[in-house]
């Protein structure tokens, strides 16, 4: 009789262990679509700094070839921040069509959504969304900046 309950017990276990999530599979980390990151890259000279920045408001900003700011950082932006970028990239679409603005040796785009800009600036022609995404490019940056 006992060799039966045994038996019985560890399947019965089993059974409410599984079913209370202890499983042997890890639980996936949610997967981030094109849609919900917009990367921003900004060139001078060799230097190149690019800007990570996610809907939930966080971002993270690598730099290369930089003086005195090479590596990565990660900061929290904030909703507002963010909102308004992604709000700003929505009403400029398609990226591609936006006016290229050329600098001497600097230039800044932005990739979102599977599409990519020109080089971005206040230059002759540009367009009132290609400025608004100007601003929000400041807006994130400015907050990567030590404070004196």
């Amino acid at each position: 009789m006992r060799a039966r309950v045994v038996p019985a017990f560890f399947v019965f276990s089993a059974v409410l262990l599984h079913g209370c999530g202890a499983s042997s599979k890890p639980v996936p980390f949610r997967v981030e679509s094109a849609y919900d990151t917009a990367v921003i890259q900004e060139r001078n000279n060799a230097c190149v700094t690019s800007y990570a920045v996610h809907r939930d408001g966080s971002a993270q900003k690598t730099s290369q070839n930089c003086q005195g700011d090479n590596g990565a950082k990660a900061i929290t932006l904030g909703a507002q921040v963010a909102a308004q970028l992604f709000g700003d990239l929505q009403a400029a679409q398609p990226l591609s069509a936006l006016p290229p603005c050329i600098g001497v040796d600097t230039s800044t785009s932005i990739a979102w959504n599977g599409q990519q800009s020109p080089g971005i600036g206040a230059c002759p022609g540009s367009t009132s969304s290609e400025l608004a995404l100007l601003g929000d490019v400041s807006s994130v940056t400015v907050r990567f900046e030590p404070v004196p």
